[in-house]
């Protein structure tokens, strides 16, 4: 079993316990005491650790060499591992340390008393990657019972094949960690191929390593206790990615359909060939049951220019791919962006996708959300008027598309019966702001806003007081993940279930 294991650094040896003792409540297979901002290892908690249950607790003395805090010497870091160790403790030691002191070896040697599992020894690099990975692994794994941990600052998000590599040939089982935001895959999927540990943050904002993400976003997000060898990998590709609520909204989709897959944020920077190689090692690498990815900014032009002739019509007509099918061994690209547009103004208008012919919309902005929504109505033939800021981009999509054009400054006597905003005006932080003035609004029989945090913007609740039916972005982005559930599992998802998923989230944050 590959451990979960909530790792806790404090000033406070009451506030260590506390924390150590909820965060195995809360679903921890075992707890890493961090020791090295306390200066003294104090009687109580000693007595207290040897009361907790054998076989869930490390005890960790990280030296700042290594990234940790401690500036004591290597006797006296291990002396209190030590100590620990007599009362039950797994204990994580530097290797460097290790090799370096034989009175330190003995130590440590008879406290554990060379039982399996008992010894972590481990090696950090925090300049990028390590001189020979394979050899310190195997180094290491010839110490009577030692665990092998590696853990370096990945150079690309494509260090995790490297690091899973060696997790998936370790023998005895290993811990092999990218740190950062780049390397949450080798964390994550540590499950899937056995590794003895992974490490994440036992409570909210209080992480002991760069990109340790939390034991309920591990738990309750990325579903780590459905994580097996079968389990198929999926993933939101972007830079930056953090935000994304793709992970906890397809994480439930998959729970509610059975799906045995995870869902990760994939921090693919866009310098160089990162993403290019990327997808290649995700095909390369089959043992990692890559299934399909969403693709956001501001990698969408350039995957459409990665897959050559593997791309839906629409989505090469639109210019931008933001979905990923791995189907026999390629990618296959599509756009459900417009998709998702079509299906929110639909529900919205109580129509069919047929009926869009006989409607006249006036659209406001020309980026890539204008794209997909354009597209996506025309093709049903509906009469569409952009109006953009930079009037040549307006003129742009207006020629390719075969629409109309109105001034940015006229966009109030547009003379469609829908107005749809695809611009960021209104989103959040600028919650006060609406691309339209209220008294322009009365005559819409309905207006559709992409933006879709804050729930309900400034121009929703113009539209509203002004008598207008109203359709918010959620829709859309609510859709146009459904559409990429059935792409990549051929099910159909309960987009009830995913909108008041998305809508209690947006409102959690809202409200702190």
């Amino acid at each position: 079993m590959t451990l979960l294991i909530g790792s806790i650094l404090e000033n406070d040896a009451a506030r260590l316990r506390t924390v150590a003792e909820r965060c195995l409540a809360a679903g921890a297979d075992a707890v890493e005491l961090r020791l090295d901002r306390l200066n003294t290892l104090d009687d109580t908690t000693i007595r207290w650790a040897g009361r907790l249950p054998a076989g869930r607790w490390i005890a960790t003395c990280r030296s700042a060499a290594e990234g940790g805090s401690s500036e004591a010497p290597v006797a006296e870091r291990a002396a209190r591992l030590a100590t620990l160790a007599r009362r039950g403790a797994l204990i994580d030691f530097e290797y460097a340390d290790w090799q370096q002191s034989p009175e330190v070896r003995q130590q440590l040697q008879e406290a554990t008393g060379i039982a399996p599992g008992r010894l972590i020894l481990s090696h950090h690099d925090f300049s990028g990657w390590p001189a020979d990975p394979d050899g310190i692994l195997k180094r290491i794994a010839t110490e009577p019972g030692a665990v092998p941990k590696l853990a370096w600052m990945p150079r690309s998000i494509c260090d995790n094949f490297a690091a899973l590599r060696l997790v998936r040939s370790s023998r005895p089982p290993a811990v092999v960690i990218c740190m950062g935001e780049a390397g949450l895959m080798s964390r994550v999927l540590a499950r899937k191929f056995g590794a003895f540990g992974t490490y994440c943050a036992a409570t909210e904002g209080e992480p002991t390593a760069p990109g340790q993400a939390t034991l309920a976003t591990m738990l309750d997000v990325y579903r780590w206790r459905q994580i097996g060898p079968g389990t198929r990998f999926f993933g939101v590709i972007g830079w930056p990615v953090a935000h994304s609520m793709g992970p906890r909204l397809h994480g439930a989709a998959f729970e509610r359909t059975g799906i045995d897959g995870v869902y990760l944020p994939l921090a693919v920077d866009p310098s160089d060939r990162v993403l290019e190689d990327f997808l290649d090692g995700c095909l390369a690498n089959e043992w990692l049951d890559a299934a399909g990815f969403s693709v956001t900014a501001p990698h969408k032009a350039r995957v459409l220019a990665y897959l050559g002739d593997r791309v839906d019509a629409l989505a090469r007509r639109i210019g931008a791919v933001n979905t990923l099918v791995v189907s026999e061994g390629q990618y296959h690209g599509y756009n459900t962006d417009y998709s998702g547009a079509l299906d929110a103004l639909t529900a919205g208008l109580g129509c069919e996708r047929r009926d869009l012919h006989a409607m006249a919309f006036d659209l406001l902005g020309a980026g890539g959300a204008a794209r997909a929504v354009v597209a996506g109505l025309r093709e049903y033939g509906a009469d569409v008027t952009i109006s953009n800021i930079l009037q040549e981009d307006a003129d742009r999509l207006a020629e390719e598309f075969r629409c109309g054009v109105t001034p940015w400054d006229h966009r109030m006597r547009g003379s469609g019966s829908i107005l749809v905003n695809c611009t960021s005006i209104g989103m959040l932080p600028d919650v006060d702001a609406s691309p339209m003035p209220p008294d322009s609004l009365g005559r819409y029989e309905a207006v559709f806003d992409v933006v879709y945090n804050p729930i309900e913007t400034r121009l929703l609740r113009d539209a509203a007081a002004s008598g207008c039916r109203t359709i918010g972005g959620v829709e859309m982005f609510v859709y146009q993940a459904a559409e990429q559930l059935r792409l990549w599992t051929g099910l159909e998802p309960e987009v009830g279930l995913m909108r008041d998923l998305v809508v209690g989230e947006l409102t959690r944050a809202q409200h702190g």
